[in-house]
């Protein structure tokens, strides 16, 4: 709808609802951004099988435990990983079923066969 020259949608001018969509989408896309990084896609592959602690992270990623723990604080933040205390022993998982399921539409979605160029 269009009134004094602005347009409208879902009752606000279109220039707010496209402000919010791309604060949306840019928010959304982070936690597939963060696992460009080789190391964080390591730590994500091994997390998929089963929980891990760091220091088992970094024998599997071949790293320091320092640098684990600094990719694992990364996605803790983008709420890919959450970990639980045993004692001592801070164990890393995958958030939840939703972080299984982004993986898995990137790489099928991925897997598409390029048309040819013409």
């Amino acid at each position: 709808m269009k009134v004094a020259g602005i347009l409208w949608r879902k009752g606000e001018p279109l220039w707010i609802s496209v402000r919010k969509n791309a604060f949306m989408w840019t928010r959304s896309m982070k936690p597939l951004g963060s696992c460009q990084d080789p190391s964080r896609l390591k730590i994500v592959a091994a997390l998929l099988t089963s929980e891990h602690c760091v220091c088992d992270l970094a024998a599997i990623c071949g790293q320091t435990d320092s640098a684990v723990s600094h990719q694992l604080r990364i996605l803790r933040s983008l709420r890919i990983v959450k970990n639980r205390r045993d004692g001592k022993v801070v164990y890393y998982s995958l958030d939840d079923d939703h972080v299984v399921s982004l993986l898995e539409m990137s790489c099928a979605h991925t897997s598409h066969e390029q048309p040819p160029q013409s």
